[in-house]
């Protein structure tokens, strides 16, 4: 995994031909991996009990579920590619 931190510019500072002063932080993830990951992360939230149906515990772990799934196939999409994980850095 690499990190990298630099700064970027934003779609205001692009367009006047100004450079933002907000660093950016960056994680190169390798595309497999995150895969293999999500899956198991997946398999251990499907196998966990899902306790009393109609509670918001149960309607909060399905909304879990069906957002990491989405995630996994996203990733799933890239064909293995590396995926890059950026947000905005802490000034500080």
């Amino acid at each position: 995994m690499n990190h990298a931190s630099r700064p970027f510019r934003d779609g205001d500072a692009v367009s006047e031909g100004v450079k933002s002063q907000a660093p950016v932080e960056a994680l190169l993830l390798d595309g497999a991996e995150l895969v293999k990951l999500l899956k198991r992360s997946l398999f251990e939230l499907h196998g966990q009990p899902f306790g009393n149906a109609g509670t918001a515990a149960e309607a909060d772990r399905v909304r879990r579920i069906r957002y990491w799934e989405e995630v996994l196939a996203w990733v799933k999409g890239t064909q293995g590619q590396d995926v890059i994980l950026t947000m905005q850095a802490r000034r500080a």
